[in-house]
C-alpha cells in the first residue's frame, strides 16, 4: 500500500529541484546574498526539525544535558554550523558560477 513515506520520497527530487532552480535565479539576480540565503535555510531547517519533534513527541526535548556536555554542544556546534551552513553558503557562492541543471548532475 502506498504510504505517507512514499509521498515523501517522490516530493523530495522535486522540491530539491525546484530549490536548485528558485537558488540560480536568487544568485543571478542579487550574488550578494549567499550569506542571507544559507542564513535563512539554516533557520528553516532548524525550526521544521523542532515542529516535527514537537509534533511527533508532543513537547521539545530537556537540552540542559547538551548544554552541560562541552562535548556534546560542540559536536551540535560543528554540525549545525560548519557541516551545516558552511556546506549551504558554498553551496549559494556556487551557484553564481553554475546552473541548476550542471549542479543537479554534481
Amino acid at each position: 500500500p502506498f504510504v505517507l513515506g512514499d509521498a515523501l520520497s517522490l516530493a523530495q527530487p522535486i522540491g530539491f529541484g525546484m530549490g536548485y532552480v528558485r537558488l540560480e535565479q536568487i544568485m543571478a539576480d542579487s550574488p550578494q546574498d549567499a550569506n542571507g540565503i544559507t542564513a535563512v535555510k539554516v533557520m528553516i531547517v532548524a525550526l521544521a526539525s523542532w515542529a516535527l519533534f514537537l509534533l511527533s513527541a508532543g513537547t521539545l526535548p530537556d537540552f540542559s544535558p547538551v548544554f552541560d556536555s562541552p562535548v556534546a554542544l560542540t559536536g551540535i556546534l560543528w554540525t549545525g554550523l560548519i557541516t551545516t551552513a558552511l556546506s549551504l553558503l558554498v553551496e549559494s557562492v556556487a551557484f553564481r558560477y553554475v546552473d541548476a541543471s550542471s549542479a543537479s548532475i554534481i
